[in-house]
């Protein structure tokens, strides 16, 4: 009767430890999906700033991308690294195009002007589009051409 209990001991904690494990792992694989590479470089800002925010800055970068898309993630990589070496993230603001709502809006400016790709840095003058670059290969050269 003693084993038993030990045996029902053991599988009631390992069960604990097996469900304590999946949740903290879901936490954290959600935590990792909200936050962006480049969160510590550039500022964010969201649909109801975007408006303002071009219109307020004569000169401006945006860069749109989905937060946690594999795409996005490996463009930040090395997009971070450009950053990390250059003062680029002085001009630059990033959109999370994940709502539904951003989308229309981004629609709204690229008004078949640019492909509808990301990741994507836009370069905003006078609240039109100037310059876009899709490419990380491209991105040095998009900065180098598009800041004074």
């Amino acid at each position: 009767m003693k084993r038993y209990l030990i045996l029902i001991s053991i599988l009631v904690i390992t069960l604990v430890l097996i469900v304590y494990s999946l949740i903290w792992y879901n936490v954290h694989k959600e935590y990792k999906d909200n936050i962006s590479y480049i969160h510590d470089y550039v500022d964010e800002i969201n649909k109801s700033e975007f408006e303002n925010y071009i219109r307020e800055n004569p000169d401006v970068f945006v860069y749109f991308c989905i937060t946690g898309n594999n795409k996005c993630n490996l463009f930040e990589k090395d997009f971070v690294e450009i950053l990390e070496n250059t003062n680029y993230s002085d001009d630059l603001v990033y959109l999370n195009l994940k709502d539904q709502e951003i989308k229309k809006l981004y629609d709204k400016y690229r008004n078949g002007t640019i492909p509808y790709t990301y990741p994507l840095i836009v370069r905003f003058s006078n609240h039109k589009i100037k310059d876009y670059v899709y490419s990380i290969e491209l991105v040095e050269d998009f900065f180098e051409r598009n800041i004074d």
